[in-house]
This record gives C-alpha cells, structure tokens and sequence, in this order.
C-alpha cells in the first residue's frame, strides 16, 4: 500500500534511494498512462515512473505534462466517486491522486533548483560604477523562463485538485498536512528566490497556490514559520510577502497569516541585523496596499517602535502616518466619525513623539510623515497647531537633516494655510489687530445686549404687575377665602409669565451673535499662534545663516521666499541679511549652490516682474524694488547688494529698460519723486556702475545738473551718491593699464560745483562721507587735481578767516582738517597708482624692444637698464610721499599735519569739543598713511589719545585707523597688536564691535601674527551683545578654513580660558565644545589628546584640571582607554571635593556650528562714526 508520508520522507532524505536506473522509456510510461491514468498505481509502473523522475536527463516538459495529464485525470475520478458515494472507489483513487501529486511535488522540486539566481551587483562606484550598474541590472532576467512555465502549469493544477475540496478523500488532518506538504513547500521556495520578483505569472500561481493551502487545508501555521523566517533572511521577499497577504484579504477574505506573523515577529530575532530592516521595509509596504490590516493590528505594530533597530522605529513612523491618512480620507458624515478623530488624534501623538527620537534618522522620518500628513490636501485643521509646534522645535534641532525637513514641514504649512482673510496674507500685526477688534466686539456687545435685555425684562414684568392688580381690584367685594385663592392663581400666573422668555427671538439672535463673534476670534487666535510659530522658524532660520552647513543656508532661503510670498513681513530680515552670503567663494559645488540660491531668492522676490505686466510697469516695477532694498540698507548690506546686482546684471535680470528708469526717477523734478527714492536711484546707479561706467555715463548731463545742483545743497546725501558715481565713469581695470584713462581738466564744471558744495558749512554728519566721494571723484577724474585740492585748501583758510560766528568758524575749521587728511590720502593713493602706471608701461615698451631684436646681450643690457629705471621712479615716488608731502617748507599738507598733531596732544589732557575731537581722530590717521616715517613719530600719541579718550567714538575710529597702518605698515604695528586686542575688553560696546571687526579682517588677511591673545576673540563668543558674538563666530568659522589654524591656536585658547576669573565655567565649557567641533582631522585629534593628556599632570588648579577633561571629552573620534582612566582618576591634588563639576566621560555628540547669523563685508565697522 502506498504511503504519501513515508514516500516524502524518504525523498527528502534520499531521493536516489527510491529510484533505479530506468528500464523503460519515457515515451512508453507516457502511453500506458495515457490510455489508462490508473495503471501508475501498479508497482512495476510506478517504479519505472519513479526511475524516470530520478533521470535528470530526461525530457522535462513530457514529464509535466504527463503529471498534470494524471492529476487532472484523478480529479475528474474522484468527483465521479463521490457523486456515487464509492468508498471503495475513493480509496484506489486517494493512491492515483497521491502518486501523481507526488510526482508534481518531484518535478516542482527540481525546477526550484533550476531557477537562475541573480548575480550580486558589482561595487564600482564613480561613473563607470553607474555604468557597470545599469549593464548589470540590464541583463538581469525578467523571468524564470521556461522552468517558470513548467512551475505555472504544476502549480494550476495543484489549485484545481485543492480548491475541489479533498476532506472526503483526505478526511484527517494528518493526511491532509502529508498531502498539502507537496506543494506548500516548493511553492514557499519558489517565493525565495528574487527573479520572482520580476516574473509576475509566477509569483502569481505561487502565491495563489499558498492561499489554497491556508483557506483550505489549514496550513496557516507552516505558512506563518515559513514567511517569518524568510522575511529574516531575504531582502526583497516583503514585496512578495504583502501581495501574499493582500491576495489572501481580498480574494479569499483571510486576514489572520498577518496577525500570527506580528506575534512572531515580536520575538527577539528581530534584534539581529537584518531581521529588523526586512520587517521595517514589509510593514511599510504592507501600510501603503492595506492600511486597514495595519489598523486592525495597531497594538502590535506600535510595539515594534520600542526596538533597538532604528529602521523598524523608522518603519513604524511611516505606517503610522499611512494609516492616519487612510483615516482622514474616510467619508467624514460616517456614523464613526467621532471615534476616527481620536484614532487619528492617538497615531498622530505617537508620531509626534518620534520626533523626539534619539536617532536623528527617525526624527528626521517622523518630520517627515507629518509633511506628509500636511500635503496629504486633507482636513487636519484640528492638528495644525500640535504640528506647527514641533516644526518650531524640530527647525533648532542638532541635526541637519532634520532641520532640513523641519524646514520644509514648516513651508508645508504656511502653503496649505486655512487662514483665507485678506487673500491669505500672514500679515502678524494685521492678524492681532483684527482679533484685538473682535475681542473688543464681542465684548461691547455682550454689555449692550445685556443691558437690554435687562431693561425689556423689567418692561415685560412691569406688564404682568398690571395685570395681577386689575384681576385683586374685580374681586374686591369678594369674601375673604375667595380672596385668598385668587390671590394665590394671581401670583401663580406671574410666576409662569415670569418664568417664560419675554422675548425669545431677540435672546437667540445674541446668542447666535455672540456664537458667530466666538468662533471669529476662535479663528483669529488661531492664525495668530500659527503665524507667531512661522515667525519663530523665521528666527531659527535667520540664526541659520551664520552655520557651517552649506544646506541650512539654502533651506534657511528657500523658507524666507515661502514666508515672503504669503506676506510674513518678519521673513524680510533673514532676506535682506542672506544677501552677505553673495561674498561666499565657490569654491566647490555646494559653494556655487549657495550663490546660486541666492541669485534665483533676490531674482524672484524683486527681478522678475509678474507677467501681465506691460514693459514700461515691469521695470518700473523692478526698479522700485531696487530702489527699496537701497532705502532700506545699511553700509555692509549696500556693499553686498552691490556684488548681487552686479551678477543681476550679469544674468539679464536687471535689464538696461530698468537702468534707463532709474535715471528718470533721478533726474525727475515730479513731486511724487520722493528724496528718498532720488538717492535710492542715486544709490543703485551707482552700484550698477561700478562694472559698466556706461551705466553712469548715459546720465553725465544729469548727474551735473540735479546732483551738484541745488538739489544736492538741501541733500548732502543725493550729493554724495552723485559723487559716487561720477567716480566710476572710469573702472579699476582702466587703472590698471600702463596709461592713465582720459580725465578732465581742472576748470571742468564738475569740479568747481563739487568745490561750491564742500566748502559750504554743513552741520550734518553726512557731509563727511559726501566730503570723502567728492575728493575721491577729483582725484579720479581731474588731470590736475593738486591744483583742485590745494585752491580748497586756500579756499576753506580764506573761509575760516572771513566768519566771526564761533559755531560756524568751528564747523569750518573740523571741514577743512577733515578735507586737508583725505587729500594727503589721496595724493598718496595717486603717487601708487603712477608708480605703478609707470612701471607697466616701462615693461611693455621693453617688451616691444625685445620683440624686435633677438640680441641676448642687449636684452640682458636692456633688463638690467630698465631695472635701474623702474627702482629710480620708484624711489623717487617713495621720497615724494615720506618726506616732501608732510616734511617740506613749501608742502602746505605740512602744516595741516602739525597743526593736527598739536591739537591731538591737547586733546589727550584738555579734550577739544566732541565735533572737533571726532574730526582730529579722524584726519591724524590719513596723515599718517602717507609717510611711514610720520606714522611712526605719531604713532605713541595716537595709542594714547586711543586709550585715554572718554568718547567711544573716537577710541573707535583709531581702531579702525590701526587696523589700516597694519595694511600699509605692517612691520611697524606688529609690535603693538597688543593694544588692539585690548580693545576686545573696552568698557563701550561699539569700540568693542570695532575691534572684533578689525582684528577679523587682520587675521584672515595674514597681517597680524595669532598669538595667545586670540582667546580675547574666543572669549567674544560669549559675549552679552548679539553683535560681537555673531562677529566671533564668523571669524572662528573663517579662521578654521586655514590650515591647521584652530589646531594651533587651540592650547592657547584653552590655557587662557582656564585661568580666566570672569567667565563663568559653562560659559568657557561651550567656547570650548564650540571650538573643539572645528578640530577633524584624526591625527590632529590623536595629537591633541596626547598633548591634553600631558597637562593633566601639570594642572595647578582644579579649574584648569575640569577645562583639560571637558577639552577630551569635546574632540571627536574614538577616545583611548588611557584618556578614560585619566579623567576617572581626578584631580590628584585635591583630597575631597564637596561639590565637584561633573565631568561627562562619554564623549559628547558635538553639535553643528551654532547658529550665528551671516557674515558681513570686510568693510569699516558700524562703530565708526563721523561727525
């Protein structure tokens, strides 16, 4: 008697032990089985039917079709005996159905082994990796090919056999399982291999076949161990897993395979490595095809977000998000409407909290779903709060990934805004004073519908009164009980009149009133807190300028445009502020990104005009734009807007319609043309001129005439401006030829209406800078400009003598000191610029010789003839600006400059006026740029009227003025660079700010050496006012560009922090976590520790001791086991410490470089201030 289980058994054991060498063909067996299926239960044929299986070499295919042949043929028997009810007849028959299943099971084995597997894909990288990769994946196959076929066709046929229903021929659950063994098992096999990823037919009859088994034959349970495991192994069997699942869902409503796979799933493999990742890629797909099985299984599902894994508590992250929109998109009018909401409200809170995650992946994932959940254009009014307030959190997190995303949340939720009043501007102040209205409304109204009806009530009782006396006065000549009854109905009835609403209608339409008031304000408060959130990531984001991370630039700009477009006016600070990154050098991609976002912010905010409008509007609009930014810039931010509209221009977004608007609006006399928008124009003229002096020339008649005018006599600003670019009719490049460009002469009207204006008095502080261009556009323009300079000269002495007003002979004398330094800088900067002139030229003329003539000896002659030339010029310029222009008895300059170092002196002891003190401080270092041998005489006085002034704006200005003799004198201030580090210690914030901008731009240029006094700048970054605190970290975030330049300065920072008696420990613990993050180098580190490690033992006090540890446990990488027991071992020379600093022994996350905002450009700082 045949027996399925011992048969399988015994295969699976040892196939070749069931077979022989065949004795009979294949095409014989095929036959006899033909004409009668029911001869395989025959011993002798089913022993050449095994030794044919057991062949490999034979024909497969014939094979197939000769098992299906005999299973199909078995059905068809089978129905008919149990039509007939043939017991008997079934047993024989269960023997033909099992022997040909069995065969199937041999033959659906032995295609399973055939199945190619797909070759691991090579690990190039770079572009011939992504070619290599592209071939590869092109050649992988797309199907099983022709074993797929033969696994199809086995698979159907074992589908017809089960799905007929085998409980009469199979009747225990025993043969039931040895039955449905023979296919369960390779179809699972077949699900392993991934080219069944792509052959869709066979996944399909594999999948359908294992759906049979579980609805059927209860094989629930193999199937649950089977997936699990291979979910553990296999990577891209979750695919085939969900459609496994979904296919039983759907066509045979059977949902318990995946709620047994989650009670197994919860077990501790899944801590292993690949276990965690396969379940976190199945429950994610599985939540995107049947989010309501993950809803049915929620517990489970939640329960995997307390793993280990960060991919599995990423996984449950999206499911749940999945899930949530699922429910949203749910007909809102459903009887469960109510208890939706709070499901939504409970998965949501549980997204919400990953974010909060200790791996910044899953936060990032979490920050991520509720985008999601936001784009998803469905109702979530009732979450929008809970997630603009993890926005906010999210956009400061540590982690730029996430800040990224959080940036992007945040854009998601000002675009799909709810709050549609006034067209759906986040105006904050327009919002508040709409709600402070209404507040206000709701209030008045209350009281007034109060009082009245209070007042329509007591009319109404007063009513009733009546009423109650006319009914006692008609019964008056009643008896006395009689009385008492009706006295009794009387107030009865009162008290029923009272009880009722004298007037219902009026009462409900305050209460709708006061309902709809509610709601209003209900509604503003809302959009209030939202846009308040928006304006804190407006903060966040314009802290973010300041970072190392090239990608929280761009996000921070890509925020300033969303918030700008839907009208957050708090968006135009971090706009007008990201315009200093235009001083970024792209120097790499990311570089180049930058810049180029920024371009495309400005271009789209303020260059690109809205189509509909005409070209005349469109560059008024433009230029309008313009003239704003100019209006509303300060020094530094006028520098970089300059460099931004010059790339503006370069690219055609400033378009020379919009140039030729500008000069109308400067050149108009309309009384709509506001002073202010004259010098805006004035000012972008200018900017745009500075490359193209076309620009500025186009507009010469002009500038004449409305500039230096009368205009420019009310308007010292319009005049500077206008100075500003006549200055640029000629380019630096023009400069820098062997030539001198062409210039006018000195009795040119320009001159003489730039003279009439400088030598008016002028009380503003803003002549000075006017005064400044206008020398500045002679000395460029003028063939002659000795001439110009020494009749003003003249011309102010006169000025000065011919005035009896004390007041005005003072405004005078601080004109003319200030006008005489900036012509000694001048005539200096003209002497460089001839030396060099000449020197170009000489060059090329001794070029073209050498070109004519190929003599080497007269070349050699020529060279050293030329040589002696150009060191004869040059020292003769160098005799003219050392010694003539100051120290000759003919050089009037020379008398300015006693006289200036006079006053100086007495300002030290008896200060002059703060005007004239400001003004001597301002012209003493013009002078002494010319001659270095008067700098250095000079220079002891200057260190001590810097020291010893009261006024921080002169302590300032010489600052500043040291920092300009260290750029031209550089030996000579290299001696006292301790005087402007002290300057970092000033009383005044502003000397302060000065200082720090100074030994910045010194720094970074290389002119001043770092010594130990940089941990005066370290020490700034801590600083109470947000503007020297925003200085030092651009500085530290410039300085650690050069090389190795932290690492060298850092012992010095630490040894001066750690002895510093003012900074407080936390305050020097984060200057140096901050500083240490620039430290990445791992033999930098390495060597750092050992160094550190060092002065451990030579720590005097504990103070030093804690700096030391908290520096190691600051640098990045992995620590040695010899730092560890160092810091545990503490300090040795204390006994007991009551309180002692906790020192973290774990290396701490360092964080991104803190927020700072933008650096400006290496220009004046703002602490210097004319009079």
């Amino acid at each position: 008697m045949f027996n399925l289980a011992e048969t399988y058994r015994e295969f699976m054991d040892n196939a070749d032990s069931l077979v022989g060498t065949p004795s009979t063909a294949l095409e014989h067996i095929v036959e006899v089985l033909a004409v009668d299926p029911e001869m395989v239960i025959d011993e002798d044929t089913w022993q050449a039917v095994l030794d044919l299986h057991g062949d490999a070499s034979q024909d497969q295919d014939q094979l197939v079709d000769l098992v299906i042949s005999g299973l199909d043929s078995s059905l068809k028997l089978l129905r008919e005996a149990m039509a007939a009810v043939d017991t008997d007849r079934l047993i024989t028959l269960r023997e033909m159905l099992e022997k040909y299943a069995f065969q199937a099971h041999w033959l659906l084995c032995r295609a399973e082994e055939q199945i190619s597997p797909v070759t691991a894909l090579p690990g190039t990288r770079g572009e011939q990796g992504s070619e290599v990769l592209a071939e590869s994946l092109s050649r992988r196959p797309r199907s099983a090919g022709p074993v797929g076929v033969r696994c199809n066709l086995i698979l159907a046929a074992f589908t017809r056999v089960v799905s007929s229903g085998l409980e009469a021929v199979l009747p225990t659950r025993t043969e039931r399982d040895a039955f449905a063994i023979l296919y369960m098992r390779p179809s699972m096999r077949i699900l392993e291999h991934e080219i069944v990823a792509k052959d869709a037919e066979l996944r399909r009859h594999a999948i359908k076949a294992i759906c049979i088994g579980i609805k059927r034959q209860s094989q629930l349970p193999f199937v649950e161990l089977q997936v699990v495991q291979l979910l553990c192994y296999y990577e891209h069997i979750a695919e085939v897993i969900v459609e496994l699942i979904v296919v039983l869902k759907e066509q045979y409503d059977h949902r318990a395979l995946f709620e047994s796979m989650l009670k197994s799933l919860t077990k501790d493999w899944t801590n292993q490595d690949t276990g965690p990742k396969n379940v976190a890629a199945f429950i994610s797909k599985l939540a995107g095809t049947a989010p309501d099985l993950i809803l049915e299984q929620q517990k489970e599902i939640i329960s995997f977000g307390d793993s280990n894994s960060q991919p599995l508590r990423s996984a449950v992250v999206e499911v749940l998000t999945t899930v949530v929109i699922y429910l949203l998109s749910q007909d809102a009018s459903a009887e469960d409407a109510e208890s939706r909401l709070e499901k939504i409200k409970e998965l949501m809170e549980l997204v919400m909290t990953r974010t909060n995650d200790v791996s910044h992946f899953v936060r990032s994932k979490a920050v991520q779903c509720l985008t999601l959940v936001v784009n998803s254009q469905l109702r979530i009014n009732h979450l929008r709060a809970e997630i603009s307030a993890h926005a906010v959190m999210k956009c400061k997190d540590r982690s730029q990934l996430v800040r990224r995303n959080a940036f992007r949340l945040m854009t998601a939720l000002v675009e799909t805004h709810p709050f549609r009043l006034g067209n759906g501007r986040l105006c904050l102040a327009s919002w508040r004073s709409n709600l402070e209205k209404l507040e206000n409304e709701l209030e008045s109204f209350i009281e007034e519908s109060t009082q009245e009806l209070i007042n329509l009530s007591m009319e109404t009782a007063h009513d009733i009164e009546s009423v109650s006396q006319d009914k006692d006065t008609s019964m008056v000549e009643e008896s006395e009980p009689e009385l008492d009854v009706t006295e009794v109905d009387a107030e009865a009835e009162v008290e029923t009149l009272r009880s009722e609403d004298p007037l219902p209608m009026n009462a409900e339409r305050a209460s709708e009133v006061v309902s709809a008031l509610e709601l209003q304000i209900k509604y503003h408060r809302d959009a209030v807190k939202f846009i308040e959130h928006v304006v804190d990531c407006i903060d966040t984001a314009y802290a973010l300028l300041g970072s190392r991370s090239k990608a929280d630039l761009i996000d921070a700009m890509d925020f300033f445009y969303v918030c700008k477009m839907y009208g957050v006016e708090e968006a135009d600070k971090g706009i007008r502020t990201s315009v200093h990154l235009v001083w970024v050098t792209a120097n790499n991609d990311e570089d180049a990104a930058v810049l180029n976002k920024l371009v495309w912010l400005y271009t789209e905010l303020y260059f690109t005009p809205p189509q509909a409008l005409a070209l005349h509007e469109a560059a008024l609009y433009v230029a309008g734009n313009l003239i704003e930014l100019a209006i509303g810039s300060d020094l530094n931010g006028l520098s970089s807007l300059e460099k931004l509209f010059s790339l503006a221009e370069e690219s055609g977004s400033i378009t020379p319609p919009v140039v030729a608007l500008l000069w109308r609006i400067y050149g108009s006399d309309q009384p709509s043309i506001t002073p202010e928008r004259r010098r805006g124009a004035a000012i972008i003229l200018g900017m745009l001129a500075k490359d193209k002096p076309e620009n500025a020339r186009m507009g010469s008649h002009v500038l004449v005439e409305i500039g230096l005018g009368d205009l420019a006599k009310i308007d010292i600003e319009l005049a500077r401006y206008t100075a500003i670019i006549l200055s640029r009719l000629q380019t630096e490049q023009e400069w820098k030829q062997s030539t001198p460009p062409a210039r006018l002469e000195a009795s040119h009207e320009i001159f003489q209406k730039l003279g009439e204006l400088l030598l008016l008095p002028n009380p503003d502080e803003k002549w000075f800078a006017f005064a400044q261009a206008a020398l500045r556009t002679i000395n460029n323009l003028c063939e002659e400009a000795v001439v110009v300079f020494d009749t003003l000269l003249r011309a102010f002495h006169e000025a000065g003598k011919e005035t009896d007003d004390p007041e005005l002979e003072q405004q005078l004398f601080c004109q003319e000191i200030f006008v005489a330094g900036e012509i000694a800088l001048n005539l200096a900067i003209d002497l460089d610029r001839s030396e060099l002139m000449f020197k170009r030229r000489f060059r090329e003329e001794a070029l073209a010789k050498n070109t004519e003539t190929n003599d080497n000896s007269e070349e050699d002659d020529l060279k050293m003839v030329g040589g002696s030339t150009e060191d004869d010029f040059s020292e003769a310029v160098r005799e003219i600006r050392e010694r003539e222009l100051l120290f000759s008895d003919r050089a009037m300059l020379g008398l300015y400059a006693r006289m200036v170092v006079d006053l100086c002196a007495t300002e030290v002891g008896t200060p002059h006026s703060e005007k004239v003190g400001i003004c001597l401080s301002l012209s003493l270092p013009k002078f002494m740029l010319v001659s270095s041998i008067f700098a250095e005489k000079q220079l002891p006085l200057m260190m001590q009227l810097a020291e010893g002034s009261s006024r921080p704006v002169i302590r300032a200005n010489l600052v500043v003025a040291m920092g300009d003799l260290a750029m031209c004198f550089n030996p000579l201030i290299d001696k006292h660079t301790e005087f402007l580090y002290g300057r970092l210690s000033d009383p005044h914030k502003e000397v302060q700010r000065t200082a720090m901008t100074t030994l910045t731009n010194l720094i970074l240029k290389g002119q001043i050496k770092v010594k130990g006094q940089i941990v005066g700048m370290a020490r700034a970054l801590e600083s109470k006012d947000e503007e020297i605190s925003r200085l030092a970290h651009v500085f530290f975030a410039e300085y650690s560009t050069k090389d190795n330049a932290i690492y060298n300065s850092f012992l010095d920072i630490l040894s001066g922090l750690s002895v510093d008696t003012d900074l407080s420990d936390a305050a020097g613990e984060r200057i140096v976590k901050y500083i240490s993050a620039y430290v990445t180098k791992e033999r930098q580190i390495k060597q750092l520790e050992e160094r550190l490690l060092q002065r451990l033992d030579r720590c005097a006090t504990e103070k030093q001791w804690n700096y030391t540890c908290y520096a190691l446990n600051s640098l990045k990488g992995d620590r040695d086991d010899a730092v560890s027991e160092k810091i545990a071992a503490g300090f040795k020379t204390v006994e007991k410490v009551e309180d002692a600093p906790k020192i973290n022994e774990d290396a701490e996350d360092v964080h991104e470089q803190p927020f700072a905002p933008a650096p400006s450009t290496p220009t004046r700082s703002p602490g210097v201030q004319e009079p």
